[in-house]
């Protein structure tokens, strides 16, 4: 029996990194939690989202070969010490920040209010030139508005969004800047839904992917099941509809050429090997 590799995120957002990952491995059977009943992530404690992703993880450690942390606040909180507790590989995500700022170029990086105070983070933005924009709540928005509709169209016909675009838009406009980091995989649908066409858009899911594909053997039955922490079955219909639509549909590349992070020949054998 091949095992499932479990996906976790707060919520709906993480299916932007389940779309490359199948992209990468068709037929491996996926696992996707949608952590709806702690949302979000990004007003947690660190403590507190700790021990909680611990739990989900433990929930589904007996049948499951790997965790992907599809959400970057997560990953700065929680990855290395979930790499020291389990035994199975746990696969991170980060923001795009060292390509968006390549060559000196300066970037917007948008993250969760917890994201921003992360050791992590500020490992990745040492010395970079980027403006750090923390939203409190466009998760939540993304989130709610995809589960109601299905469709990333009617993001655009949400007006608190389309508020917190227009104010991010203005603050990039403001310094000059032409590049924006998705750093939540929530953001990565306003990409999706046409958002943000004037700027440059970078965000980490292509790179998730192809770690995920260092790690994890494309076998299986390419099953996707969806799980939600409250329980409510209608959400996973709306979520697998919306992977569906967008593994059908997509017509968005990432803007760069995103560097292999490592010769996937061989396995790694360290779980902290990877983001």
């Amino acid at each position: 029996m091949n095992k499932k590799i479990l996906i976790l995120d707060s919520g709906i957002g993480g299916v932007s990194t389940l779309v490359e990952i199948r992209k990468k491995l068709p037929s491996a059977n996926i696992l996707y939690f949608a952590d709806d009943e702690f949302l979000p992530y990004g007003d947690k404690s660190e403590q507190e989202l700790f021990f909680h992703l611990k739990d989900v993880i433990e929930r589904f450690e007996n049948e499951v070969c790997g965790v992907v942390l599809a959400c970057n606040t997560a990953t700065g909180v929680a990855v290395e010490p979930l790499r020291q507790i389990f035994c199975f590989p746990i696969v991170g995500t980060e923001p795009a920040i060292v390509p968006a700022c390549k060559g000196g170029k300066r970037a917007l990086v948008l993250v969760t209010p917890l994201e921003s105070v992360q050791r992590k983070f500020a490992r990745l933005a040492k010395d970079k030139n980027i403006v750090v924009c923390a939203m409190a709540d466009l998760a939540g928005l993304i989130d709610e508005c995809l589960l109601e509709a299905g469709d990333t169209s009617k993001l655009c016909e949400c007006e608190l969004v389309c508020q917190r675009v227009e104010s991010i838009e203005k603050l990039a406009k403001s310094q000059n800047i032409e590049r924006i980091v998705l750093g939540c995989t929530h953001y990565v649908f306003l990409r999706h839904a046409g958002f943000f066409e004037e700027f440059l858009l970078f965000d980490g899911n292509v790179g998730v992917a192809k770690r995920a594909a260092c790690f994890f053997e494309n076998k299986g039955e390419g099953k996707t099941e969806f799980i939600f922490g409250s329980g409510n079955k209608k959400k996973s219909q709306t979520a697998l509809r919306l992977l569906n639509s967008i593994l059908a549909h997509s017509r968005f590349e990432s803007d760069f050429e995103e560097e292999e992070h490592s010769n996937c020949k061989t396995k790694p054998k360290h779980n902290n090997e990877n983001n």
